[in-house]
């Protein structure tokens, strides 16, 4: 095998060679021939390739030959040409573009050249625009040039275009007229545009009648009879503004994850866009036109929620064993100085007096400090006890009132640990599945579910996380707030694992060679380079935050006030508890002397 593509790129570069550096000595005086030779030297730019299909015209410059014939054609080329120059023989036009395009060596933006064998049939330049083709010329049989202009009037089906027919090729000036020269218009008034979407919320779906209008992000209205919603099809909506073209959107059942099957549609341009699409594929480079939406599509494992730390456990652990030693050290150091330096060699005393001006404290004790040594250190450890005193008191108070939980659960290795049920997507095992670890094998027996489905189908998922504490899955940041948000009473018995597992862009994919997709391409990076896209998820996510917050305050208020006078009452009953069992000692031990 390895020899017989060797001997058969020789071949190759020996036919390319060889027609670089001839013409053809039979080349007719006269007719078709001539006329084609006129073309090319007028047209031709270097360093293009030329691809001849079904003729044996030779050439000055760069060309690969090809037979249509199904048995004989090979794939000798390894990107489309930059000139096609076909003979119309037994073979149809379409039969041919088809051929090409099976074997990723078409592109609609080259020139074209069709040769005619037979009688001239306005029929050809139907299937020149069912193929995106305009930069294209049509040579008769009797030598006449007939060209057309399909975009001009803004409508990718040409409709009401007629060809123009530029007389003979003899009389023709070459050198005044560049038939090949047809640009593509920016704006597209006439044409409807033939559009797919995989439903995927809360980017682009069906849409959803929510109780509230969030900033008119929702309940867009496309049509009488069909509704979408969400954020990828208000970016598309100001696109289709743009560039002003109409929309006949449709939405695709994701069924089995039969992508291909979904993609197939614009192959044969049932549909000319497929929206939302965010598997991307170097594949599906040669086979469509893509156009990149950066909008954060970023997958996170959702757990249980953790147990609510204890609050002294939150107090001391925003103090590190290294302070609280030295603290403690200094306070011991302090109460043995003012200890010597006081008249009556009291450590207990002194110990006191460090408590009161610790803690701004007042006791039945009272020091009178005689020596201006201790009323020195004195005035200087008030100073620095002020700053200690205040820190201990709010850091006190910010532990009773603020909730801290203690999570065994931060990451995949947590969730194996804990035996959790998984549900993930196909996506996601085959992420997994390319490590080949201890964690691919886990994710490969997780419960397989879509993670493209609508919101209600996940928060059933969520809702068994949240109560029975015995799985997690996976989902999008985005999404993750709208279950939140929909879960208000059980959401904070969700964990959200912020360290993400991988990270996406969307992709709207385009039927190749479709006029309007350079248009779209320009208002796209438009629109990032301004900070539009952005601009417009930074809004749906404060959007749906606001709204959570709001129905977690009218939730929770209440809860939360009787929580922080239960924690004070708590602490007083403590101190009491603790008075009264420090009365009945001291009363026993005064019985017992």
């Amino acid at each position: 095998m390895y020899f017989e593509n060797t001997a058969s790129l020789l071949l190759l570069f020996t036919t390319v060679y060889a027609t670089r550096h001839q013409l053809d000595l039979n080349l007719d005086t006269g007719g078709q021939n001539e006329c084609v030779y006129k073309i090319m030297k007028q047209y031709y730019a270097t360093p293009w390739t030329i691809l001849l299909l079904d003729t044996d015209m030779h050439f000055p410059y760069p060309c690969i030959y090809l037979k249509t014939s199904q048995e004989n054609f090979t794939k000798n080329i390894h990107r489309p040409a930059d000139f096609y120059i076909i003979t119309l023989e037994n073979r149809s036009l379409e039969n041919i573009l088809d051929l090409l395009e099976k074997f990723e060596i078409f592109d609609s933006k080259g020139y074209f050249l069709i040769i005619l064998t037979e009688p001239y049939d306005p029929y050809i330049f139907e299937m020149l625009v069912y193929y995106f083709i305009c930069k294209v010329v049509v040579l008769t049989l009797e030598d006449d040039l007939i060209t057309y202009d399909p975009f001009i009037y803004e409508d990718v089906l040409a409709n009401g275009i007629e060809p123009t027919d530029l007389g003979k090729c003899a009389n023709f000036n070459f050198s005044s007229v560049n038939f090949f020269n047809k640009t593509l218009p920016f704006l597209w008034r006439n044409t409807t545009v033939m559009a797919t979407f995989v439903e995927h919320f809360p980017y682009l779906h069906q849409d959803y009648m929510f109780e509230y209008n969030w900033d008119n992000l929702w309940n867009e209205t496309l049509n009488e009879s069909f509704k979408a919603s969400g954020l990828f099809y208000s970016i598309f909506e100001i696109v289709a503004e743009k560039i002003q073209f109409g929309t006949n959107l449709k939405a695709v059942e994701f069924i089995n994850n039969s992508a291909n099957e979904m993609l197939n549609l614009l192959q044969l341009k049932n549909s000319h866009v497929m929206l939302n699409y965010r598997q991307f594929d170097v594949h599906s480079l040669t086979k469509f036109d893509l156009v990149g939406i950066h909008l954060a599509f970023d997958h996170h494992w959702v757990t249980p929620q953790c147990a609510q730390k204890n609050v002294w456990k939150i107090f001391f652990g925003k103090f590190d064993v290294y302070s609280l030693t030295l603290t403690l050290l200094c306070l011991i150091l302090l109460s043995v100085y003012l200890c010597y330096l006081s008249d009556d060699k009291d450590f207990t005393s002194s110990v006191i007096v460090n408590y009161q001006m610790l803690f701004e404290s007042a006791i039945s004790t009272f020091w009178s400090f005689r020596k201006n040594s201790i009323r020195v250190l004195v005035a200087f450890t008030l100073c620095s006890f002020l700053i200690i005193s205040t820190l201990i008191k709010s850091e006190l108070i910010d532990s009773f009132t603020t909730g801290v939980t203690e999570c065994p659960i931060k990451n995949l290795q947590d969730i194996i640990k804990n035996n959790l049920t998984c549900y993930v997507s196909n996506e996601i095992k085959e992420f997994y599945n390319q490590l080949n670890n201890s964690y691919s094998r886990y994710v490969k027996n997780c419960v397989q579910f879509d993670e493209d489905s609508d919101l209600f189908a996940q928060l059933d998922v969520a809702e068994k996380t949240a109560l029975y504490k015995n799985a997690a899955f996976v989902t999008v940041s985005l999404k993750y707030k709208f279950i939140v948000f929909f879960m208000v009473a059980s959401s904070s018995s969700l964990y959200f694992i912020k360290p993400q597992i991988k990270f996406d862009y969307l992709y709207a994919y385009f039927t190749k060679g479709y006029p309007l997709c350079d248009s779209f391409s320009k208002v796209f990076q438009r629109m990032d380079s301004a900070g539009l896209i952005q601009f417009y998820y930074n809004q749906e996510v404060n959007a749906i935050d606001r709204w959570t917050l709001t129905v977690k305050q009218l939730v929770s208020e209440d809860i939360k006030t009787f929580e922080r006078v239960i924690i004070v009452f708590n602490v007083w009953l403590v101190g009491i508890t603790i008075s009264i069992a420090t009365f009945l000692i001291e009363i026993v031990r005064g019985k017992m002397k």
